[in-house]
């Protein structure tokens, strides 16, 4: 899967057969321009020049995005007559906002960013934190705070209280807890599990929430009914993450962590057909 930037093969087409109105001019049996949305995806989200409608699969989601977009507002309608030098000429603006600005802090201590993030040897987190206090003073938005948390990194007291602090410093609107669920590249990275969260959240106040993530959910019992059935499956035929999802009742995302972390293992292969991923054993 992939999100490919792109226009819509279909929309190109009916561009030239005027179905979409940009303006009022055109004589149809409606007189009002059409409405236009923009909505956003994900990197991994199955959208490109062949999509022809909407879908919400693959958007994203989080606190201040309604799922669908926001309406694009014509600033300038195209004008029908060449009696102008901006005949045919027209631009568009958003009506309302499709991005809220999110930010990630780890931890309050230089030896830990260094351990997690692996940075360049000029950034330090002192010029982060600053740059995101100076960001809150000037920045009319909604501000959101992810903490990615990794157990045995950032998770003690120590860690948690000084990092606590800073984010009383940085006061943004929300403050989002997360933890790794896909398969890292580290193989130290160790997510935290749900009552953990639970626990830091109670912590860090009423601004926090868990970033939902279903596979955390799960105990290492589930999880393991759950992987034996992807494997049965793949036996009998090359399987696709929404196969899974659909046969074993759990999200999409979840679905892909578990055959990514199969592939990961060795216990399935990847292979692509058709321009769709499935999974052998």
């Amino acid at each position: 899967m992939a999100n490919t930037q792109s226009m819509c093969t279909s929309f190109m087409g009916e561009l030239m057969t005027a179905t979409h109105n940009f303006g009022t001019a055109p004589i149809r049996a409606a007189t009002t321009a059409d409405t236009f949305k923009a909505a956003l995806y994900l990197a991994s989200a199955t959208v490109n020049a062949a999509t022809t409608a909407y879908s919400s699969t693959g958007e994203v989601t989080g606190t201040n995005y309604t799922a669908g977009g926001v309406a694009v507002t014509n600033a300038t309608a195209p004008i029908a007559t060449n009696a102008s030098s901006t005949a045919g000429v027209a631009y568009w603006t958003p009506s309302a906002s499709i991005t809220y600005t999110n930010v990630t802090l780890t931890t309050a201590f230089d030896e830990t960013f260094q351990l997690i993030h692996e940075p360049h040897t000029d950034l330090d987190l002192n010029t982060i934190v600053e740059g995101l206090r100076s960001l809150r003073r000037t920045y009319k938005g909604k501000l959101f705070l992810e903490v990615v948390l990794l157990a045995g990194f950032n998770d003690s007291e120590k860690e948690l209280e000084r990092l606590r602090r800073r984010i009383v410093q940085i006061s943004p609107d929300k403050i989002q807890l997360n933890t790794v669920v896909r398969p890292p590249s580290d193989p130290r990275a160790i997510s935290l599990d749900t009552k953990r969260l639970e626990e830091i959240k109670n912590l860090f106040g009423e601004k926090a929430e868990i970033i939902p993530q279903t596979s955390l959910k799960r105990t290492g019992g589930e999880e393991d009914a759950v992987n034996t059935t992807i494997l049965e499956m793949a036996k009998r035929r090359p399987v696709r993450a929404r196969d899974v999802a659909n046969v074993c009742d759990i999200s999409l995302e979840e679905a892909e962590s578990l055959v990514k972390g199969l592939v990961v293992k060795g216990t399935l292969r990847q292979q692509e057909h058709e321009g769709e991923i499935y999974y052998i054993e």
